[in-house]
């Protein structure tokens, strides 16, 4: 069953058709584009009519971080991606304590799926990457690619995995 996802990338750019053109190559390396090993099956960003509106709401194709709507989509970006780690932390949690330790060498209660889950830089519990497709999972690396020196635009895109 195909999932579909918002995820957003943060590039420096000077104007919307740059940070547009950016986060593309972004999104490129995020589907494997050059020698990566994709980490999502394909993307549809919303300067095209291929995107669920409904679904996601009506972004535009990209915004400066810190004007409207970007810093809401930021925050509802980071948000989703604090949200998915606590949930994966607080399965592992409920696991630990549930099985034993060879139980849980048999991967009860999923364990060591939710375990890779919880280490990924990239993927389904990952919502923001920078600009060359590296998940940002702590808010450390979140306030280093805001702090750069150029303008960052937010860009978001509907991916597929």
């Amino acid at each position: 069953m195909v999932q579909r996802m918002l995820v957003t990338a943060l590039v420096p750019a000077a104007e919307t058709d740059e940070a547009v053109s950016a986060a593309r190559c972004t999104f490129d390396r995020l589907v494997g584009f050059g020698t990566r090993e994709p980490v999502f099956e394909s993307y549809a960003m919303f300067d095209h009519e291929t995107v669920s509106r409904d679904r996601w709401g009506d972004w535009p194709p990209a915004t400066r971080v810190r004007t409207e709507p970007g810093a809401s989509l930021l925050e509802r970006q980071w948000a989703e991606t604090l949200t998915a780690f606590l949930d994966r932390l607080e399965q592992l949690c409920d696991a630990l304590r549930a099985h034993s330790s060879l139980d849980l060498m048999g991967d009860a209660g999923d364990v060591r799926r939710v375990c890779a889950e919880l280490g990924a830089t990239e993927g389904p519990t990952i919502y923001v990457y920078d600009q060359y497709g590296l998940g940002i999972r702590h808010r450390n690396r979140l306030d280093a690619v805001l702090g750069q020196d150029e303008q960052v635009w937010i860009v978001p895109a509907e991916v597929r995995y």
